[in-house]
């Protein structure tokens, strides 16, 4: 009888343990895999659950803006958003919901020549500044030719008298006002910006209007008579800003958090407060490692 030799015997041994380690480490790398796998999985099943239980926040705060347009969630600044479960047969669905229509200040809003923008709450203000630029005033205008524009801004006070101004492109008043605002001009490298500060104590509503027309008179020859047209695009853009306290704004901001297991999606929705329209919706998409 044959008998194998030490040799042989650790050459033997020597390879079954290379193949069980390299079983075993494809066998860890498969199973790490797997649940990587499944993990992405649970996130992404989570994921959606969580968006539908944001989406439901955002049907929630439509609803209450249909129902009331000033409503605002929270109350205070200071306390928690609303939160709402949606159900939690198999786990925890719910929401975190805030409605607000205040702000710091009102920023680019852009008007064409026959727009009004209309304001009625500033809050604790005395003065509100509002900056405005004119864009495309004239289209290929006649060289000495006039054209006026600027903006009009009719105050209606407690009394119900109406107060009107009209500032032109030199930043003088065409009338006289029961509470004269003041205006101030500076050249930037698109033109003239115009800051005109408001006086608001007494007032209960303010519009706001851009004028413009093509003064026909030559300024070097009154006799001679031109068609020049306002141009088409003609606009200005302006924006408020309140001495204290914060400005109405003219959408409300819902915004909307759901979550589901470890994860959560935040929606938000700008709606117009006059039309009730959603003007845009917004999807953050976010993955947390614990639950708040």
């Amino acid at each position: 009888m044959s008998k194998k030799s030490p040799l042989k015997k650790g050459t033997a041994f020597l390879l079954t343990m290379i193949v069980i380690t390299v079983v075993s480490t494809v066998a860890m790398s498969v199973g790490r895999l797997m649940v990587s796998d499944l993990n992405m999985t649970t996130k992404l099943e989570e994921s959606i659950v969580a968006y539908y239980a944001a989406e439901a926040g955002i049907e929630d705060g439509l609803w209450r803006i249909r129902d009331d347009k000033d409503i605002q969630i929270p109350v205070s600044p200071d306390t928690q958003p609303a939160r709402i479960t949606v159900d939690s047969t198999n786990g925890e669905k719910k929401y975190d919901l805030t409605i607000n229509y205040k702000g710091d200040s009102i920023q680019d809003v852009e008007l064409n020549k026959d727009d009004v923008f209309e304001i009625s709450k500033w809050g604790s203000s005395a003065l509100l500044t509002l900056t405005y630029h004119v864009y495309n005033y004239a289209v290929n205008p006649t060289p000495g030719a006039r054209f006026d524009y600027g903006l009009e801004i009719i105050k209606l006070l407690n009394t119900n008298i109406s107060d009107r101004e009209f500032f032109d492109d030199n930043c003088t008043s065409r009338l006289t006002a029961l509470l004269s605002s003041s205006c101030d001009s500076i050249t930037g490298a698109t033109g003239k910006i115009y800051t005109i500060t408001i006086p608001v104590q007494g007032v209960t509503k303010i519009k706001i209007k851009p004028w413009g027309y093509f003064d026909q008179r030559h300024q070097n020859n009154p006799d001679l008579n031109y068609s020049d047209p306002l141009h088409p695009n003609f606009h200005i853009r302006f924006s408020i800003t309140p001495d204290s306290g914060q400005i109405e704004q003219n959408y409300s901001t819902i915004r909307s958090t759901g979550y589901f297991g470890k994860t959560k999606r935040t929606l938000e929705a700008k709606v117009d407060r006059s039309s009730g329209q959603v003007i845009s919706l917004f999807d953050f998409t976010i993955f947390q490692g614990g639950q708040t």
